[in-house]
């Protein structure tokens, strides 16, 4: 048989197995549904050390009729009111007793198509997951929904409504739903009434419109059983709520007063139902429309002489169950609405005429296939394709698996794949918009002129074929096939004399020669290489610390064998940033890059950290004049006050135009290889999801960089700012509002030690949660608070900052008394439940299990604490360490840190 039937055959028979086929849930995924309807998912794959559990409605705002709107929002609000195995206040109670706070562990949202509950919870805490499902299973079918609840949220609302600006999508133009925000009215939420709340409660959330994802690492099979045992109870819907929402494909809109804040613009949207992608012909139609769009798009950008400043084209799903071929035109100066029409009009007739070609087609289906494969070494998002499977029935897919799909389809699409949707999609539904008050408006055009204009595309016989050429303003998806190569010699990777594990994702890399390596391979964790030393400007003489931490930042702009312009070059191309933080004392270098540029990036590291840069007077000179010129030269009294409070004030002396010379420059020189380099005094973070050679990347590129000794005996420090009395300290800072920040500090004659830290950061949660409780619910004077504590390990210092803002001044003195008599001198006393011990204990677990592997917190705050305390810990050491706090060791800690003989408030105002 001939060779080439034979290919041809093989390629039949792949693509009729592939047909045959529908897309399953991936290995990892637990998807379930109960009889009743409800489903729920397992996704294994989230930020470790946190569990986020999310309750799913799919109704959202755009289910309501014009009576109707803002109680879908307005529900949301009253999930947290009580139910009935929580009722009045025992919801948030319950929350906070695990130790959750509304906005940053637990709320929830309403948008146009769904509504969102969701609480962050640590791991390895079986009850505090167990007590999560049960609310949320009250929330499912048992709200109160108490009359006078209902009366104190709608001031909430009104509130809301009142900051929130825009009316809603254009989408929407010319429906009963336009200008629908989510919110309603105040006039409308004034209306509502607490039957109007319980109807579409009952209406909306039935087990069959409702699901749970659970987004972290749990054992799957007891928390399945849990859930059926809690959900499975929920009874089966009785009334159908199919085709809930508006199909906007069942009329043609036109509408000309619409109007776009950037610039006059035609939109031209085409409208059908959108479609589920469950197997591989949806796959393709996906395929066909996402590249159809894009073909046109740069047609219609290439087109000279047109009256078009740019198109925009791409598939928009506005909503459930819609989707529109959605055109955006943009006028050029002296356009008129009537010639952008033709333009469009034209490159339709065009296509139409000649079809598409082959090499444009191979383009963008090639586009599509670079950027999955680009992404193919980070971790699948399962967590936002769990909810598409629960909203649109969509199934999820690997990157893996489109790359394969998207692969099979390039070896096949032709030009013939393109002409049904060529063909129809004009005889679509429609809604076209545009401004009648703009320049590009003309008399004359209105429904009747565009409707007829678009009937008659193929009436356009004056047309030439088309020759293609890419865009010119693509996007480069780069790849590690595409990165430059960095020029570096070649070294001998230097052995591990130990390696220690710290958590699940995390270790450490210990070298002969001082050099110690933490290394976080967490999923979804920022891919960037960063030094955390313990010096900062308090280790150089007081003349030089203002200066030298401006000029820090360019000291290495050049290094290697790269100049200057090279290496921004190089950086720029490897999407490589540097960002240097250099305070009174500590200093951190960092660089950022992805994991596609993980070899290229610790290359450069190498490069910057071994450099031993020139510098020339003159250029030094022009950029600190340039610095002492702008207006953001100036000092933060309320920061220079804080710091003086907490121990970490120095003399900066004021230097106005400075003199640079040879000697400066070489002080600055020489600092700043003692701050990169010390690094037996230092700790170095590599992080992102990391190549399986990263150990020894770090072996040959980190490891050999010779240390040196921070060569000063330099070590200036102030004591903290000391009060025998309370002290009130008056700072401008140019705002209607005024904030005042109560701030104690003690200092301790023993050594201060982690426990400590642990139970000053309990007493600041427990702070903020008495001005809550004070000043924002009983009183009403506050508005906006917080609190946090700071620990100075060489000073023995533990310190204590509380504060609000009062938005009327009329209210200042009454809260700064009330926050005295009735949340500070409490505190002071030492006066404390059972209850508040147990909140502050599951707040401090919380933060430091839950947030152990976030970015900020394991790149920079865990290595200060192995800095300052000597060890670093692991989360069931935090665990361990919170659970051993008594009551009495925070009420006794607590009277000592709140003294209201010797404290500060600074008010500004």
């Amino acid at each position: 048989m001939n060779k080439g039937i034979l290919n041809f055959l093989s390629i039949i028979l792949i693509s009729a197995h592939s047909y045959g086929q529908k897309f399953f849930m991936p290995e990892g995924i637990t998807y379930k549904k109960l009889e009743n309807g409800f489903r729920y998912y397992i996704v294994p794959n989230g930020e470790p050390g946190k569990i986020g559990i999310y309750l799913l409605s799919d109704t959202g705002s755009f289910v309501e009729k014009q009576e109707e709107r803002g109680v879908a929002h307005f529900l949301e609000h009253m999930v947290f009111k009580g139910s009935k195995n929580y009722p009045g206040n025992e919801t948030s109670e319950a929350l906070e007793r695990m130790g959750l706070r509304i906005g940053r562990d637990y709320n929830g949202s309403v948008n146009d198509t769904h509504t969102e509950y969701r609480v962050f919870i640590p791991e390895n805490n079986k009850e505090t997951l167990k007590q999560t499902l049960r609310l949320m299973n009250d929330w499912c079918f048992n709200l109160q929904m108490d009359s006078t609840d209902l009366e104190v949220e709608k001031k909430v609302v009104i509130e809301e409504i009142k900051l929130r600006r825009g009316g809603g999508t254009p989408f929407v133009i010319g429906t009963y739903l336009e200008g629908h925000n989510g919110l309603g009215s105040k006039e409308q939420i004034n209306s509502v009434t607490s039957k109007d709340v319980k109807d579409f409660y009952h209406k909306y959330y039935t087990a069959d419109q409702l699901a749970l994802v659970i987004y972290g690492k749990v054992d799957e099979k007891k928390v399945s059983r849990y859930i059926h045992k809690l959900y499975g109870k929920l009874p089966r819907a009785t009334d159908k709520t199919d085709n809930k929402y508006l199909d906007l494909s069942r009329e043609t809109i036109v509408n000309g007063n619409y109007q776009n804040e950037n610039s006059e613009m035609l939109v031209l949207g085409f409208k059908t139902r959108d479609f589920p992608v469950v197997d591989l012909p949806s796959y393709k139609k996906d395929l066909i429309y996402k590249v159809f769009c894009e073909m046109l798009e740069n047609r219609i950008n290439q087109l000279s002489n047109s009256d078009l400043e740019r198109v925009r084209a791409n598939i928009a799903v506005p909503f459930t169950g819609n989707l529109w071929f959605n055109f955006r035109l943009e006028a050029k100066k002296d356009a008129s609405y009537n010639n952008m029409l033709k333009n469009f009009n034209y490159v339709i007739a065009q296509a139409r005429r000649f079809g598409f070609l082959q090499e444009e087609i191979n383009f963008f289906v090639n586009k599509l296939l670079k950027r999955y494969t680009s992404a193919l070494g980070s971790a699948d998002n399962y967590f936002g394709a769990a909810q598409l499977h629960f909203f649109k029935g969509e199934m999820p897919i690997s990157t893996q698996d489109k790359v394969k799909y998207t692969q099979e389809i390039a070896n096949t699409i032709t030009p013939r794949d393109f002409i049904e949707v060529l063909n129809s999609f004009t005889d679509l539904n429609k809604t076209i918009l545009f401004d009648k008050h703009a320049n590009a408006f003309q008399a004359g055009f209105n429904e009747a002129y565009i409707l007829g204009a678009i009937k008659q595309i193929d009436k356009n016989t004056k047309v030439a074929p088309y020759q293609f050429s890419e865009p010119s303003n693509q996007f480069e998806i780069r790849n590690n096939t595409n990165l430059p190569e960095v020029r570096i010699e070649n070294l001998n990777p230097k052995s591990i004399k130990k390696k220690v594990k710290l958590g699940d994702y995390l270790y450490l890399l210990e070298y002969d020669n001082g050099i110690k390596v933490v290394v976080n391979n967490a999923p979804n964790s920022q891919t960037q290489i960063k030094i955390v030393s313990k010096h900062g400007l308090n280790n150089i003489p007081e003349k030089d610390r203002a200066l030298f931490k401006f000029t820090a930042d360019y000291l290495d702009e050049a290094f290697g064998d790269y100049n200057q312009e090279e290496a921004r070059d190089l950086r720029r191309k490897l999407r490589v940033y540097k960002n240097l933080e250099l305070g009174n004392t500590d200093y951190e270098l960092q660089l950022k890059g992805s994991n596609q540029n993980f070899q290229q990036l610790i290359k450069v590291f190498n490069l910057i950290v071994n450099n031993q840069p020139q510098l020339k007077v003159d250029e030094v000179q022009k950029r600190i004049d340039r610095f002492y010129k702008s207006p953001n030269n100036s000092n933060d009294t309320y920061q220079g006050y804080t710091n003086k409070i907490l121990g970490k004030g120095l003399d900066t002396p004021s230097i106005e135009k400075p003199i640079i010379d040879e000697n400066i420059i070489g002080r600055f020189l020489e600092y700043n290889q003692w701050f990169k380099r010390s690094l037996k005094d230092a700790y170095i973070y590599v992080g992102g999801e990391l190549p399986e050679d990263v150990d020894e990347l770090i072996s040959t590129y980190i490891a050999t960089i010779q240390p040196v000794v921070f060569n000063t005996k330099i070590d200036e420090t102030q004591p903290p700012l000391k009060t025998e009395k309370p002290a009130i300290k008056d700072i401008s800072w140019n705002k209607k509002s005024t904030k005042s920040s109560f701030m104690f500090a003690s200092v301790s004659s023993k050594p201060i030690t982690f426990k400590d830290q642990l139970i000053s950061e309990g007493i600041a949660e427990y702070g903020y949660k008495r001005m809550f409780q004070i000043l924002r619910k009983k009183y009403g004077y506050v508005y906006s608070l917080g609190a946090s504590s700071h620990t100075n390990v060489s000073k023995n210092l533990s310190a204590l900052s509380i504060r609000y803002i009062v938005e009327d001044e009329a209210n200042v003195e009454a809260a700064q008394k009330a926050m005295i008599d009735e949340v500070l001198y409490p505190m002071s006393q030492g006066e404390l439940s059972d209850d508040d011990t147990t909140i502050i204990k599951a707040l401090l677990e919380k933060d430091y299990v839950a947030s152990f592997y976030e970015t900020d917190r394991v790149s920079s705050d865990y290595l200060r604490w192995g800095l300052d305390y000597g060890k670093l810990y692991t989360m069931k050491d935090f665990q361990k360490m919170v659970r051993k706090i008594s009551k009495e060791d925070i009420e006794r800690y607590m009277k000592r840190l709140i003294n209201l003989e010797a404290y500060f408030i600074l008010v500004q105002k």
